[in-house]
């Protein structure tokens, strides 16, 4: 069918109020093609992850608006949407009232109202679609389809490999992704299936990927829904990839550049794209054993560092007789001096491996790529921990030589350790042994798999 060019008409924006499924009202941009002929299709944005407001999909409504089409941006509903809850049936009953504003606005073509979804949005784009017969069509953009357990163990395990990093550090995934208990509870949405809607849809949809997005599954996800609309007969898929265009459908690794040539035109259009590449599929990665559960995990951390600080704080107490100029707690030569050396060492491996962890995060989320840094930090903190493990064996096997000998004045086998300096030993080795076996499952040990 012909449709008017993007830019063919001035647009002219306000800002109106939403009136949400709960009552509270919130802001949303209204964009109109100023001179258009009849009533116009309408469209209404759904935002992705975080926390989005109007001025979002500026590039994608100013277009839709040139060429003839009503936009609403709402503000994204919020409400019980944090890191750990998301309840995407809610949101997509927010959305509904944004559907509900533009088919009753005068100038608008209440059989022609869709929804543009990027992203997570997305998932109560599917939810709105499938439970409204209203939305005349669905437009989803970079979507992840796939529960998004799946999609973000695709999208770290393509990160990673495109910064290039040591194979063993993969078995990270599962250990992240792989647990049904999260620390705190909560993040049931990250199972949260959105195929029992997509089969009830039965109207066209839209999909567009940028080929660079190496966080979704560009070629799983369209076939996804392919085979749930068709279960409902609907045939109206269309599905148009852009060359080297990121998560956001722009050029480059920013979220501010433009829009991959053609996005605009095929919003209006829906026409052809690049051919995509998906080298791995998503999946559910394997469960995690009982003792790698999220709550056991967090468990260990602060076990291990609470040992260590219950150390560090019984030698500090125990230093308080020298301020009389009475001896305080000792550990004879060289236990003293290599029990410190122990907690330096692992508390060194954490730091190290928690700022290695950030910096392949930094890489991967700006597209870099730093052989130096993945493989050399990687080197760099397996030998600081493997240090640790040489001190701990050494500082076990010495304390257990000279708990029989002479120490201090004593008789042969009397004891060489006071009770306050055996707590300073013991819980600097079980700290250590705590920490270090959480380090090995987190996969800095490869050896040992």
């Amino acid at each position: 069918a012909p449709t008017a060019a993007v830019g063919t008409y001035r647009v002219e924006a306000a800002t109106v109020s939403i009136t949400q499924a709960d009552g509270e009202q919130v802001p949303a941009l209204l964009r109109r093609p100023v001179g258009a002929d009849g009533p116009t299709p309408g469209v209404v944005f759904l935002h992705g992850a975080g926390t989005h407001g109007v001025d979002g999909f500026s590039d994608q409504a100013e277009a839709l608006s040139s060429a003839g089409a009503a936009t609403l941006v709402p503000a994204k509903p919020m409400e019980d949407y944090s890191l750990t809850s998301r309840d995407y049936r809610a949101m997509a009953a927010d959305y509904r009232c944004s559907v509900d504003y533009l088919i009753t606005l005068d100038g608008v073509d209440p059989e022609r109202v869709g929804l543009y979804a990027e992203s997570e949005g997305a998932i109560p784009g599917a939810v709105l679609t499938a439970d409204d017969e209203r939305v005349a069509f669905l437009i989803m953009a970079s979507a992840p389809v796939v529960r998004l357990r799946e999609q973000m163990a695709l999208a770290m395990d393509s990160y990673m490999r495109n910064v290039g990093v040591p194979e063993p550090m993969l078995t990270l995934i599962p250990r992240v992704l792989g647990s049904a208990e999260i620390p705190g509870g909560g993040f049931q949405y990250a199972d949260f299936d959105s195929a029992p809607y997509l089969r009830r849809i039965t109207v066209p949809v839209l999909m567009l990927y940028g080929t660079a997005d190496a966080s979704m599954p560009l070629v799983q996800g369209p076939m996804t829904v392919r085979e749930a609309v068709r279960q409902s007969g609907d045939d109206a898929l269309t599905v148009r990839y852009y060359e080297g265009a990121n998560h956001g459908l722009r050029l480059g690794a920013s979220t501010d550049g433009d829009l991959a040539p053609g996005v605009a035109r095929d919003l209006a259009r829906w026409v052809a794209g690049a051919t995509p590449t998906q080298a791995y599929w998503a999946r559910t990665p394997d469960p995690t054993r009982w003792y790698a559960s999220g709550d056991l995990m967090l468990a260990a951390f602060i076990l291990g560092f609470g040992l260590l600080a219950l150390g560090g704080v019984v030698w500090g107490v125990g230093q308080a007789p020298r301020l009389r100029g009475r001896r305080g707690i000792h550990l004879p030569d060289p236990i003293g001096r290599w029990t410190a050396s122990l907690v330096l060492s692992i508390v060194a491996a954490w730091v190290l491996y928690l700022a290695y962890i950030l910096g392949v995060i930094s890489l991967a989320t700006s597209y870099r790529t730093n052989h130096l840094f993945s493989y050399g930090g990687w080197v760099l903190v397996q030998m600081v921990a493997l240090s640790t493990v040489v001190l701990g064996v050494k500082l076990t096997q010495r304390a257990w030589l000279m708990r029989g000998h002479v120490r201090h004045g004593r008789e042969e086998g009397g004891r060489w350790l006071t009770g306050p300096a055996a707590c300073v030993l013991g819980s600097a080795l079980s700290g250590t042994a705590v920490l270090l076996a959480a380090l090995a499952y987190w996969g800095l040990f490869p050896i040992l798999y």
